[in-house]
């Protein structure tokens, strides 16, 4: 090769590696227009239903948790395989996340009872208002960036709702609650969980002690029975209970 020709080629190569480097206008735009800036990355894909749905059952088979099903405890890889498979049953009868919540992973189809959660620090709750609690987190962890949780209320705001679970936690006495035509007894701490559970779930809501006694304290939100302190003259209810020894304490 003449050193003519091999200095064209190596020309030719330069242009060539140059043009691969170089950004190309958009289509359409006139010669010599800037080169159109670096697309930005995608936005993030809309969680679907059956997304929310599968990580909840990867949530559930992550958790530590007991889950309590006619009587018998498991854990959460059990529980998670046995509402797949009930979710496999149900086919297209469920579509989204709240009704897999309501129409399987809530209650026994045998039975009829309630789920229950046992946690490792001895409170438990249902298993409706445990995975309330964590398709609550799905949303908000699949939100567009930028959009938040509302804010904590400060520690003088949620005072009183406070107030009210320490004076539940601190008495010791037992609490029943009417399950599926069973009445269940449970410690007064646990109750307190239960009951701060569910305050968390509303948002922690400002709020006066009577009307949070009201909303929270008054009854089951699963069954709609009223939770009852057990005394040695019977039991009585726990919300006039409640009011009672807030007014004493004044």
């Amino acid at each position: 090769m003449s050193r003519t020709a091999f200095a064209a080629a190596a020309l030719l190569c330069l242009l060539g590696a140059c043009e691969r480097a170089a950004p190309r206008p958009q289509s359409g735009s006139p010669p010599g227009a800037p080169a159109a800036p670096a697309a930005t990355a995608p936005a993030p894909a809309v969680v679907t239903e059956r997304q929310k749905i599968d990580a909840l059952l990867v949530r559930l088979e992550a958790s530590p948790d007991r889950f309590e099903r006619n009587g018998t405890g498991y854990g959460g890889k059990e529980a998670a395989a046995h509402l797949r498979s009930k979710l496999e049953s149900a086919g297209a009868r469920v579509k989204t996340a709240r009704e897999f919540i309501d129409g399987l992973a809530s209650t026994s189809s045998i039975s009829g009872r309630p789920y229950m959660v046992r946690r490792s620090d001895g409170s438990s709750l249902t298993a409706r208002e445990w995975f309330d609690a964590q398709l609550a987190a799905v949303e908000q962890a699949a939100a567009p960036a930028g959009v938040q949780a509302a804010p904590e209320p400060t520690a003088q705001a949620g005072a009183a709702p406070e107030r009210v679970l320490q004076l539940i936690r601190s008495s010791g006495v037992r609490i029943s609650i009417e399950e599926s035509d069973e009445i269940e007894t449970h410690t007064a701490a646990s109750v307190a969980n239960r009951i701060a559970f569910k305050y968390a779930l509303a948002g922690k809501p400002v709020m006066e002690a009577d009307a949070f006694i009201t909303r929270f304290c008054t009854e089951s939100s699963t069954h709609g029975t009223a939770y009852q302190v057990v005394t040695e003259k019977g039991e009585r209810p726990l919300a006039r209970w409640l009011r009672e020894k807030l007014r004493e304490a004044e």
